[in-house]
């Protein structure tokens, strides 16, 4: 059996592509909120697997410390300073993804902004012309 077109909806036009101007740079400033988005996530990933490769190899020297502490107090100093050094060293990582997120959130602002003022310059185009 052949497939039938149904008749069109009146007053309906379809038109290719299926969106107007306004759209598309809608459209165009959403795909580029999306890239920069992954972008930072990317970094994000980034920065945290150096830092967590750096700290694994901190747990590595750790176990090392520890096996060849001569006396219960060496290891309770190295327990210590391991301690101290990853506290000191989960902050500063805190603050450096923090910064990398302010970056995005900045960028995608101006991205905002930007897109906003063009689709606003469009659509005045728009009536006037």
């Amino acid at each position: 059996m052949e497939h039938q077109a149904s008749a069109p909806i009146s007053g309906f036009s379809p038109a290719w592509p299926p969106f107007g101007p306004d759209v598309r740079s809608t459209a165009s400033v959403a795909a580029h909120l999306q890239a920069e988005a992954v972008h930072a996530m990317m970094r994000c990933q980034i920065e945290f697997l150096s830092f967590l490769n750096h700290r694994y190899e901190k747990d590595f020297k750790l176990i090392d410390d520890l096996i060849t502490s001569q006396e219960t107090g060496d290891s309770f100093e190295v327990l210590g300073e391991f301690m101290q050094s990853a506290v000191t060293e989960y902050a500063t990582e805190a603050g450096k993804l923090a910064r990398i997120n302010s970056r995005a959130l900045y960028a995608a602002a101006d991205r905002i902004r930007d897109g906003a003022r063009v689709i606003a310059d469009d659509m005045s185009a728009a009536t006037v012309g």
